[in-house]
C-alpha cells in the first residue's frame, strides 16, 4: 500500500513541477546575456531596472537576520530553475527619475525581442484592487497571434502569484494591468514594494505545444536598486517555528477556521535556502489524530520564499466528527529539483528527498 502511495505521490509531484518549471526555448528570441550589478549579490543574465516598515528589523549592510529586510542581500535574480537553463533576460535602466522633488515612474521595457514587447508604463501602489503595475504588451509578429502571460513573481524575495494572462493578435498592441493581492497573509507586513520580480512568457495562441516564443526574467525596482529589500519571516514576528535547518525554514503564521468557503486552513511560510529549486510536499496529515489530507505541493525557487496556504475541506472534517482544530500533524517531505520525467520508481523518488521530517503543532 505504501509503494502504491509513493507512486502516486511521484506523479502528483510530476505535475506540480511541470506546472512551475519552465525553461526557455533554444534559439527562439532570445536576447544576448547580461550582467546586472546591484549592491546585492546578482546573476548573469538578468532583468533589472532600478526603481519598510516590516514585520521584523530592517538592516542595511551585511546578511539578513531572520524575520528582516536587508538592503544588500537580494536572492537569486531571476532564476526559473528548469530541466536545462533560467530564461535569458538584458538589463535596463532607472525605473525611477525625480520630478520637482517628486518620485515619478518612468516607463521601462523589460521585454523585447524580434517578436514581442513588454513595456511597463506606471506603478499604482494603491489599486483599487491591490498593488498595480500598468503594462503595454506588444505582438511584433505578422502571422502569430500571441499569449503573454506572468509564470512567477515575487515581492522582496517572497513568491507571489499575479496569475496574468492575455492574448493580442498579430500586430497589435494591448494596454493592461498587473494586480498582486494576497501576497502575505493577514498580520505580516513585508514593507514597502522594493523588488519587483517577474518571469514573463510569450507563446503561440494557436500551438500549445510549440516552445515559447520568448521567455524573459525582469527585475523591477520602484525605489531604486540600492534601496532593494528581501523579507525574512520569523517566528518571534507572528507564528510557531515548525521546521529550520540548513535547508528550509518552515513557519506555521495563521491557523483558523475558514469563514467564507468552510473547512480549516492553515498559513504557512516556507523558505528555500538552497541553490536550487525545492519542492515541498505535506502528507500523512492528521487532525486531532484522523486522518485528513489536504493534498498540498508548492515549489520554491532558490533563495525565495513563500507564504502558502494549506487548506483542509469542510466535508473532510464533518466526515471525521471534528468540530474543533486541537491538533495538527503531517509528514513534511522536500524533494531536490531533479529530472522527474525519468522517476520510475521508488527509489528513483527515494534519491530526490532532501528533508524529510513529521511536523506537530497545536494551532
Amino acid at each position: 500500500m505504501k509503494r502504491i502511495v509513493v507512486l502516486l505521490s511521484a506523479a502528483a509531484l510530476l505535475l506540480c513541477f511541470a506546472a512551475c518549471n519552465k525553461a526557455p526555448a533554444d534559439g527562439k528570441d532570445t536576447a544576448a546575456t547580461t550582467t546586472a550589478t546591484t549592491t546585492g549579490d546578482t546573476v548573469a543574465g538578468e532583468t533589472t531596472t532600478a526603481g519598510g516598515n516590516t514585520t521584523g528589523d530592517t538592516t542595511t549592510a551585511g546578511d539578513a537576520p531572520a524575520g528582516s529586510t536587508t538592503g544588500t542581500t537580494a536572492p537569486p535574480s531571476g532564476d526559473v530553475q528548469g530541466a536545462t537553463q533560467p530564461p535569458t533576460t538584458t538589463t535596463t535602466t532607472t525605473a525611477q527619475v525625480i520630478l520637482d522633488g517628486e518620485e515619478t515612474f518612468k516607463e521601462t521595457t523589460v521585454v523585447d525581442t524580434a517578436s514581442c514587447r513588454v513595456t511597463v508604463t506606471d506603478i499604482e501602489e494603491d489599486g483599487e484592487l491591490g498593488y498595480t503595475l500598468h503594462a503595454r504588451f506588444e505582438n511584433l509578429t505578422s502571422d502569430t497571434d500571441c499569449l503573454f502571460a506572468v509564470d512567477t513573481a515575487a515581492i522582496n524575495g517572497v513568491l507571489a502569484e499575479p496569475l496574468y494572462v492575455s492574448e493580442v493578435a498579430a500586430g497589435e498592441t494591448f494596454e493592461d494591468v498587473i494586480i498582486f493581492t494576497d501576497v502575505v497573509p493577514e498580520g505580516v507586513d513585508i514593507g514597502e514594494y522594493t523588488d519587483i520580480m517577474l518571469v514573463f512568457s510569450v507563446s503561440d495562441v494557436d500551438d500549445w505545444e510549440a516552445p515559447p516564443i520568448a521567455e524573459k526574467a525582469a527585475h523591477i525596482y520602484p525605489l531604486g536598486a540600492s534601496k532593494a529589500t528581501v523579507y525574512r519571516h520569523t517566528a518571534q514576528a507572528g507564528g510557531q517555528l515548525l521546521l529550520d535547518n540548513e535547508y528550509v525554514t518552515v513557519i506555521a503564521v495563521n491557523s483558523a477556521e475558514d469563514t467564507k468557503w468552510g473547512g480549516y486552513y492553515s498559513d504557512i511560510y516556507f523558505l528555500n535556502k538552497t541553490a536550487e529549486g525545492l519542492l515541498f510536499s505535506i502528507d500523512e496529515a492528521t487532525i486531532n489524530s484522523y486522518g485528513i489530507e489536504p493534498y498540498f505541493a508548492t515549489y520554491i525557487l532558490p533563495g525565495y520564499a513563500t507564504f502558502s496556504k494549506v487548506e483542509w475541506l469542510e466535508d473532510s472534517l464533518e466526515n471525521s466528527h471534528i468540530e474543533t482544530v486541537e491538533k495538527l500533524e503531517f509528514l513534511l517531505t522536500v524533494y531536490r529539483e531533479m529530472d522527474w520525467e525519468n522517476i520510475e520508481d521508488e527509489e528513483d523518488l527515494e534519491d530526490a528527498v532532501l528533508v524529510s521530517e513529521e511536523i506537530r503543532y497545536t494551532p
